[in-house]
């Protein structure tokens, strides 16, 4: 089985159309179980790779997206936790890019039900994080990190997206997700992203435009005394952009706007 998962990943890098095979075959299912019962065995990783790269490239169909469950979420960020001091870090960084998908396709699968009108159902992945306040550190933090350290425009929009999500939900325990040298972090990375994107990058440096607001107005940053961290340098980038406070132009588009 390992063998098969191996060529089954690799084939899917090389030709999407594999990607397409295995979600028409049914096999969401058999990776599902994989990662919830081979914990620790080294097919583990390799279903989570998997799911990544199936997840990545299309839309995934209601019934496909019910595997997608409270307890597999759960699950994968305790998962997360537990392999925060693992020498081998690709096993939890996998898994946060898994959970960034699964964010993508609920947010995708929510845009649709919009779209046609019909009951809107809420972010699973936003509820599992609203039920263990204090239980996801390693998730929040590896989370920034993975952000500093991105080169890849499409995992970067992933993340700002799922931070998105979390400034400006009505719960404050997502408001209040990360600590505050997380934010700090996270403020330092706005910053340097909107002085260093290239022009082509506009979507990405628009992204980071919109996350910035309610970074500053909705989290622990506000209260902090006596001046907000980076002040000065998060006014002087926001006027060499044009970017008021925050005032983002409109017309530009929603860097955020989910196409199928």
């Amino acid at each position: 089985m390992w063998i098969t998962y191996q060529i089954l990943l690799h084939a899917g890098k090389e030709n999407q159309q594999v990607n397409h095979w295995i979600l028409k075959s049914e096999f969401l299912a058999k990776l599902k179980y994989q990662i919830l019962e081979m914990d620790g065995e080294r097919l583990q990783p390799l279903a989570v790779d998997l799911l990544f790269e199936i997840c990545r490239v299309q839309s995934l169909k209601p019934r496909d997206l019910a595997l997608v469950d409270e307890d597999l979420l759960h699950y994968l960020l305790d998962l997360v936790e537990r392999t925060r001091t693992d020498a081998d870090e690709g096993l939890n960084y996998g898994v946060i890019k898994l959970l960034l998908t699964f964010n993508e396709q609920f947010m995708l699968h929510m845009a649709a039900c919009r779209a046609a009108r019909q009951y809107t159902p809420s972010n699973p992945l936003l509820s599992a994080l609203s039920d263990r306040p204090g239980a996801s550190c390693t998730f929040g933090e590896n989370l920034i990190f993975m952000l500093n350290r991105a080169e890849e425009s499409a995992l970067q929009m992933l993340i700002l997206k799922l931070l998105y999500l979390l400034f400006t939900s009505p719960h404050q325990t997502l408001n209040d997700f990360f600590y505050t040298n997380d934010l700090h972090v996270l403020v330092d990375v706005v910053i340097r992203e909107l002085w260093n994107l290239p022009e082509e990058e506009e979507p990405l440096r628009h992204a980071y435009l919109r996350v910035m607001g309610p970074l500053l107005a909705n989290t622990g940053l506000k209260r902090e005394q006596p001046a907000m961290y980076k002040r000065a340098e998060i006014i002087r980038v926001l006027s060499e952009l044009g970017a008021g406070t925050i005032g983002v132009d409109a017309t530009a588009g929603d860097p955020f706007a989910v196409v199928e």
